[in-house]
């Protein structure tokens, strides 16, 4: 599953009848919508359309709209380069609370902890 319709799910689970006005990359306004096909993106022309035909950055302006947390991968270590915790899709609140957990695991001297994170990190293996 892409970015995009990771996003798209997400505002899918969202109730909502209707957003604000937006403009689109194609310089349309347009608003989300509720429609009997279900959610849908309506520009000021009155042309509905999925949400699919959007490009991630448009879908973003809405997620922040619907107040939907933005979401990133993320890969925890410390300072001696050892992996010690990584999530996918994942919001700062739930990175937090992992960091918390991998702290609480040490009694004495707690290692630095480095924290990386990316919109979407790449992973393959070689």
């Amino acid at each position: 599953m892409t970015l995009k319709e990771k996003y798209i799910e997400l505002i899918r689970k969202s109730p909502i009848t209707e957003t604000s006005y937006f403009r689109l990359n194609n310089l349309d306004l347009a608003q989300l919508v509720q429609s009997e096909r279900g959610l849908e993106v309506r520009n000021e022309h009155g042309t509905q359309y999925t949400l699919e035909h959007l490009e991630l950055n448009e879908i973003l302006m809405f997620c922040f709209d619907l107040n939907i947390e933005p979401r990133m991968d993320y890969l925890i270590m410390t300072d001696d380069n050892q992996w010690v915790g990584t999530g996918k899709f994942v919001t700062q609140s739930e990175i937090d609370t992992h960091i918390e957990d991998i702290l609480s695991d040490y009694d004495g001297d707690r290692p630095e902890i480095i924290v990386f994170t990316a919109e979407e990190m790449n992973s393959f293996n070689v």
